[in-house]
């Protein structure tokens, strides 16, 4: 004989709707907090840095356009700018046409301080000196850059902290130009194709980093490349030096007259190919060798026949 269960079986019980939705605020809040943190973190250096840099050029009293080009990547860690004009006055206006770098944060850790890379383009300075020795850029003088050294400041920061080390992964600079006006009227003229660095690192000191030049002062065309180590207790540089179309009036349009009289006649071509070694030791002492050749094509100089010399081709 069987006895059956009639009774009802409970209800399951259910929770009211705004416990059943808490969690998915939760999230929701969550999720927002996220988003408005990383708008913060991806826009909020941009224009913190603009304004900084605004700041500033205005301290300096500098006239300036382009600032608002300036965007930071915090995410790849990459900075770049471009193009920005400044200049105080009248004066014709400097020009930098765009930078960009890439830095390392990991070293950091390590107190070095590691850039990555460095791309600079389309720069565009005027440089002068004056009768004072004082030195203008684009008619800003460079002193107001450099504050007053304090006197009361120790001479030295504590001895058993760690120096910060810095490093130079790559850096390149193409289509530039900077002319300096001599205060005694004389003209340089240097115009970069391009001049790039690798490998410049403080913490590996013997390591040695490499350089190449090429590019044209006062339109004597210059090829140099080679390995320098600044880092090192003793500082070493090689370097092979090409130079072409190097002519007497070229270097003279800087220089000035060469000795109290002009030139009467100053003519002919200077081409060299040399190669440089040198050490810089710690006392001070430089000690270096130069090997090479240099042609003469053409020259014929003459100076109140003082100096004299006629060559066709040496």
């Amino acid at each position: 004989m069987s006895v059956m269960n009639n009774a009802p079986t409970p209800a399951k019980e259910t929770q009211p709707w705004y416990r059943r939705s808490k969690p998915r605020r939760n999230i929701i809040i969550i999720v927002s907090t996220l988003l408005v943190l990383t708008l913060l973190y991806s826009f909020v250096p941009t224009y913190t840095a603009r304004y900084i840099v605004a700041k500033q050029l205005d301290k300096f009293g500098l006239e300036h356009s382009g600032v608002e080009t300036l965007k930071i990547n915090p995410w790849t860690m990459e900075v770049w700018i471009g193009p920005v004009q400044f200049w105080s006055g009248d004066i014709e206006h400097g020009q930098l046409g765009e930078v960009g770098l890439k830095l390392n944060l990991l070293p950091v850790f390590q107190k070095h301080a590691m850039v990555e890379s460095v791309l600079v383009r389309g720069i565009d300075i005027y440089v002068a000196r004056a009768e004072d020795n004082t030195i203008t850029l684009n008619g800003i003088p460079l002193n107001q850059f450099f504050p007053a050294e304090d006197t009361t400041r120790a001479e030295q920061a504590d001895d058993e902290s760690t120096p910060w080390g810095t490093g130079l992964g790559a850096f390149e600079l193409q289509n530039s130009r900077l002319i300096f006006k001599e205060k005694t009227g004389g003209t340089l003229t240097v115009q970069l194709d391009s001049l790039m660095l690798n490998e410049f690192i403080s913490w590996t000191p013997d390591q040695p980093g490499a350089f190449q030049l090429k590019g044209r002062v006062n339109d004597i065309e210059l090829d140099w490349s080679g390995q320098a180590r600044p880092f090192a207790e003793q500082i070493t540089v090689t370097a092979n030096a090409v130079t072409r179309q190097a002519e007497l009036p070229k270097i003279i349009e800087f220089t000035g007259p060469l000795g109290q009289n002009p030139m009467e006649r100053q003519s002919g071509v200077y081409n060299s190919e040399f190669q440089h070694e040198f050490t810089l030791f710690k006392s001070g002492r430089l000690e270096g060798k130069t090997v090479g050749q240099l042609e003469v094509i053409g020259a014929d100089d003459d100076q109140d026949e003082k100096f004299l010399l006629s060559v066709e081709r040496a």
